[in-house]
């Protein structure tokens, strides 16, 4: 993809090992940022409050040179990356969407169709999902980072040196600026036959993902991983789908702190991945490399169906019901979509 902006390549680089990955990884980026209708100031805040919510240090780091780049100032756009708070001049829309972000990384089990109500009140129905397309996305990414240990090319950026990392998110802020164009891209898409493919891979979806006919780009997005899910093995990623389950958290306490684990290494990487990612190990990956006998081939794609299954639980759940539905309950409270200063 053309405007495959560099941070994002390293993300794609992780699938080398299985270069058939690439394109769809490109291609779903595509889909979720540049053939969405909502400004994607709003949609990088999304990805920025993610990252931070995961601990994602190197999603962080990219997604906040990306939304500088998308227009947000360089000083606001650090607020909301690294501030203890959200900034002081915060409006009511973007207030909502940091709710909602906080939810689906603290209390993911927990997580209904009512958590999208006040993003749609304020932004519209297309906004909310194409925001949930964005929580898909970043919870995906996240954690494909951390599983793989991805690490910004430069050097500046190192968790121990917070002036030299702010200056070098803002350089790559500007370098994306001024090579990049963000602007919407039209995508057609055959939003059912998207959303059959998942079906096929993971059995019926609830009734809120027709509503993607109001947002076909994240059914675009859902073919393209897809793609990929539709290669793996299915008993494994059955078998994934159903620890990433029962590891979801339910509150503040189920990723802070320390947690009995599951005594069998795959099991156990799939505890940690969907609590807190960031906090996987290079042993805790050998142990399941030399307990499953897994290649690097093989690693890949039990990342993958992690990351796959992480991202699908949460837009089940908020998904449950058609999210037209909410639209109508306060209009009058609605602000102009991409009111990020």
């Amino acid at each position: 993809m053309k405007q495959t902006p560099p941070l994002a390549i390293q993300i794609m680089q992780c699938f080398s090992v299985a270069p058939e990955y690439v394109e769809p990884a490109g291609m779903g980026y595509f889909y979720a940022g540049w053939a969405a209708a909502t400004p994607r100031p709003l949609l990088e805040l999304v990805a920025v409050l993610v990252s931070r919510s995961n601990d994602c240090f190197y999603s962080l780091t990219a997604q906040s040179s990306a939304l500088q780049a998308a227009g947000m100032t360089s000083a606001r756009a650090e607020q909301f990356a690294e501030g203890h708070e959200l900034p002081h001049d915060v409006n009511d829309g973007e207030r909502a969407i940091a709710t909602l972000v906080h939810k689906t990384v603290h209390a993911p089990s927990r997580l209904g169709p009512s958590d999208l109500y006040d993003v749609t009140a304020f932004y519209g129905t297309t906004a909310a999902l194409d925001i949930t397309g964005y929580l898909y996305s970043f919870h995906f990414i996240n954690r494909i980072a951390d599983l793989v240990d991805l690490r910004s090319e430069l050097p500046l950026i190192q968790r121990r040196w917070p002036w030299l990392r702010r200056m070098g998110v803002r350089l790559q802020g500007t370098m994306m600026r001024w090579t990049m164009d963000l602007s919407r891209r039209e995508a057609e898409v055959e939003v059912d036959q998207a959303i059959g493919r998942l079906v096929d891979i993971v059995g019926p979806l609830p009734a809120g993902f027709h509503s993607l006919h109001e947002a076909p780009n994240i059914a675009g997005l859902i073919g393209t991983i897809c793609d990929v899910a539709s290669q793996l093995n299915r008993d494994m990623l059955d078998h994934v789908g159903s620890l990433v389950r029962a590891a979801l958290p339910a509150g503040e306490d189920d990723v802070s702190g320390f947690h009995p684990r599951p005594s069998d290494p795959l099991a156990e990487l799939v505890f940690v991945g969907t609590r807190y990612a960031a906090r996987t190990t290079d042993e805790l990956v050998a142990r399941v490399r030399e307990s499953e006998q897994l290649d690097d081939r093989g690693l890949l794609d039990l990342f993958y169906a992690i990351s796959f299954h992480n991202g699908l639980e949460r837009m089940r759940r908020l998904l449950a019901e058609p999210v037209s539905m909410f639209q109508a309950h306060d209009s009058t409270s609605a602000v102009a979509v991409g009111n990020t200063r």
